[in-house]
């Protein structure tokens, strides 16, 4: 996959990284489910002089810093289905 840039709520964000994978999920009787991962850089213009942010939510991840209004970060995320529900297969 090649790098995408992606305008979002005010910030442009850089996904360098993804990976696609297809497993048995156990808990779901065996069902085959398949993951996408990416990894991406963010920057954005903030209204404070400086801050750090670490968010976390079911595996998300953002961790950033703003200094002098600009905010850079770095984060994880990921999109989990089963095999059937993507419309590309």
């Amino acid at each position: 996959m090649s790098p995408q840039f992606l305008i979002h709520r005010g910030g442009l964000f850089w996904n360098y990284h993804r990976s696609t994978s297809v497993y048995d999920n156990q808990y779901f009787d065996g069902e085959e489910w398949r993951c996408d991962e990416d990894w991406f850089l963010s920057i954005r213009l903030e209204p404070k002089w400086f801050g750090y942010d670490d968010f976390y939510y079911d595996g998300h991840t953002v961790k950033s810093i703003t200094f002098l209004g600009i905010t850079l970060g770095k984060g994880y995320s990921y999109d989990a289905r089963p095999l059937t529900k993507w419309d590309d297969k």
